[in-house]
């Protein structure tokens, strides 16, 4: 519970400054004192949340269902990941991937060390987790800081201007967060509600097992997003799109991959009585990629700065998930969460391609979009 937290503090503390960050490094002159300006929003909206906990400890921790200092500690950890994820925005837009990859190395040693060290020392259980998980985030911000001002002189003042940007780019991307948070762990959920724990542990498997392709569109999506706002800052829409799609293409076939080779591959790694969780990986890598093309859309409509239509998408697709798990499960069970869900980011990605082609007036022709990237190669 102390990560589901986590999450859900995280939008609300940061308005997603990360993306915001992302979609005005290349279209601005006044990045210093707009980094500045994000890291002093972003304390204030930490203390502001932080006083309301104080005033009404036992509304959150009932609400949540965890105890109250943990809910501190977790609004702790979330302006830490806040200010993690927005440093690592800019680093990644520097091109600067050997410092990305010290600080994600960093986070990464310190967390598994922390943890272990508390375990074996002071007999601690969940605490220790929850200590990595903190120590490792601090250490990160700092280090990631130290980064991003080798390359960038940041000016702290305070810009009314600025913060109302922020506002403005930033509320509709806290309902983006919290619906895009609930179409990845909805289907557990209402799962659970509607069947029984040995049914969730199959999916939950079979989940586990197709973040394998996770990892693969996300390290793509991480390297490809400053590229992207790059390309948009100069007007380079349609090869852009293009891109995209080819890119979009190779998720599909890594879904692919992993739902007919890795299934063979998994039955020597899990246990006998898990195999029923195989038949659920193709529809789940599949929402997967599909979730990995939106991801490849995103920055278009950062761009022209429409979050509060793209919180409409997300929020549209997170109640259509909704009802259609409900229907679904007590159909189907747990084929019906893995369905449901994977509508649900279907009809996202459906929605935010028609508004990319609207927008930007890029056009769709995947076979002619082949054919000119790979014809002189043959």
């Amino acid at each position: 519970m102390f990560t589901l937290t986590t999450q859900l503090f995280t939008p609300i503390v940061g308005l997603s400054m990360n993306s915001i960050i992302g979609r005005c490094y290349y279209t601005r002159n006044d990045m210093p004192s707009l980094i500045g300006s994000s890291i002093i929003f972003i304390i204030a909206m930490f203390f502001g949340i932080f006083l309301l906990l104080l005033i009404s400890p036992d509304f959150f921790s009932s609400i949540i269902g965890i105890d109250k200092p943990i809910v501190i500690v977790a609004l702790v950890a979330s302006l830490f990941a806040i200010f993690n994820a927005t440093f690592l925005t800019i680093i990644q837009l520097q091109k600067k991937p050997v410092y990305w990859g010290i600080i994600t190395l960093i986070g990464l040693l310190l967390n598994i060390g922390v943890t272990f060290l508390l375990i074996f020392t002071l007999n601690l259980t969940y605490q220790a987790r929850i200590v990595g998980i903190t120590v490792a985030s601090l250490v990160q911000v700092l280090v990631g800081y130290y980064f991003i001002t080798k390359n960038t002189l940041v000016h702290f003042r305070i810009n009314k201007k600025h913060f109302m940007y922020f506002i403005k780019l930033g509320v509709p991307l806290i309902i983006v967060a919290l619906s895009g948070w609930g179409l990845l762990s909805l289907d557990k959920i209402l799962l659970q509600y509607f069947t029984n724990l040995q049914i969730v542990g199959f999916y939950v498997m079979a989940s586990t097992l197709s973040s394998i392709i996770y990892q693969f569109i996300n390290s793509i999506t991480m390297a490809w997003t400053p590229f992207a706002y790059e390309s948009l800052a100069k007007n380079v829409f349609q090869s852009l799109y293009n891109n995209s799609l080819i890119i979009f293409i190779f998720f599909i076939l890594g879904s692919i991959i992993l739902s007919t080779l890795g299934v063979y591959i998994f039955k020597f790694i899990i246990a006998e009585k898990f195999y029923i969780s195989l038949n659920l990986i193709p529809i789940i890598s599949a929402g997967i990629a599909i979730s990995g093309l939106t991801s490849l859309l995103m920055p278009y409509i950062l761009h022209a700065e429409d979050t509060k239509l793209l919180s409409l998408f997300t929020l549209i697709s997170f109640l259509v998930a909704v009802g259609l798990n409900i229907i679904l499960i007590k159909r189907m069970g747990m084929y019906g969460a893995a369905l449901g869900t994977l509508a649900g980011h279907a009809l996202r990605a459906i929605m935010m391609l028609l508004y990319v082609n609207k927008k930007f007036k890029v056009r769709i022709n995947i076979l002619w979009i082949i054919y000119e990237r790979f014809s002189h190669k043959l």
